[in-house]
């Protein structure tokens, strides 16, 4: 099990979020480098951003953004640490600040291998399949229920 901490981009470990996404999206799955960091990685734009540790290292991230909507993204795990179950930590982390700052709904745009994993949060899809930064990505979204606000 990973530790799960909120990182804000005055963090000495920001950066290394960043790092992670560079290794997960770009280059291992080749996402448009000119598109994957975007205003919401800005200082001022209000999204959340958790970190995963292992022994003290940061291994994962994801981020939740709040603009329209709420909204889960980002979620990446370095390779060697991929099937402990840390993307199901983070996912849940951010799930349950979102519930805790109020959303009724909460989106995703998933890739195709990670579906099944949302869909266990109880995200539907909703919309055809997108395209975002090269990589093709399935919207879902989980409709809040009154006992999960409790």
């Amino acid at each position: 099990m990973a530790d799960i901490k909120f990182i804000s981009p005055f963090d000495a470990d920001f950066s290394a979020l960043m790092e992670i996404r560079k290794e997960v999206f770009i280059n291992e799955q080749g996402a448009v480098a000119s598109q994957e960091f975007d205003l919401y990685d800005d200082i001022t734009s209000g999204a959340y951003f958790v970190g995963a540790y292992v022994d003290g290292v940061v291994v994962g991230t994801g981020r939740l953004i709040i603009s329209s909507k709420y909204k889960i993204g980002r979620v990446a795990v370095k390779k060697e640490y991929r099937g402990n179950k840390i993307g199901s930590q983070i996912v849940e982390t951010l799930l349950n600040k979102a519930v805790s700052l109020g959303a009724e709904k909460v989106y995703v745009d998933s890739q195709p291998h990670a579906v099944a994993l949302y869909e266990s949060f109880g995200f539907e899809v909703f919309a055809k399949d997108i395209i975002d930064r090269g990589l093709e990505h399935t919207p879902m979204v989980k409709v809040i229920e009154k006992d999960e606000e409790e």
